[in-house]
């Protein structure tokens, strides 16, 4: 396993991503990772808020025998997959979201598989504290502000 990017190239990522959408963000960033395996490559991308109440978790991946191409190629369609979706996404003022479940979509002639969730970290955090450590929670809990 690898990396999908360089540190260099990851940062130049997410300079582009900041850029081309950093108008539509309020407190939010962009964060990256993936992977880079014998058969595929993953992206995983993350749209995060600075308050830890939000995230939307992306994951892309493209299989590298079923396409037909080299890590470098396929490395460049899911990015041109991200960038699209992306584009509709803030086009549709955040509501068309990726699927739960991978799905495949056609980008030309290749074939990109994606899928979403959205999260709330910070609602996470205090919904595993009280399963895990049976920690209880007052109700006028400050975490709960904004609930």
């Amino acid at each position: 396993m690898s990396r999908v990017f360089s540190v260099e190239e990851e940062q130049a990522v997410l300079d582009l991503l900041h850029e081309r959408y950093g108008h539509f963000l309020c407190g939010e960033r962009f964060r990256l990772g993936g992977r880079v395996e014998p058969n595929f490559i993953q992206l995983d991308l993350f749209l995060e808020r600075d308050d830890q109440r939000f995230r939307y978790e992306m994951y892309f991946y493209l299989s590298l025998e079923e396409n037909h191409v080299e890590v470098s190629e396929g490395r460049d369609i899911v990015l041109d997959f991200v960038g699209y979706y992306l584009d509709e996404y803030f086009k549709h003022d955040r509501e068309l979201l990726l699927p739960l479940d991978y799905q495949r979509y056609q980008m030309g002639e290749y074939y990109v598989y994606a899928k979403g969730d959205i999260r709330d970290p910070l609602l996470d955090k205090l919904a595993d504290e009280i399963i895990e450590q049976g920690v209880k929670v007052r109700p006028d809990d400050p975490r709960f502000k904004g609930l």
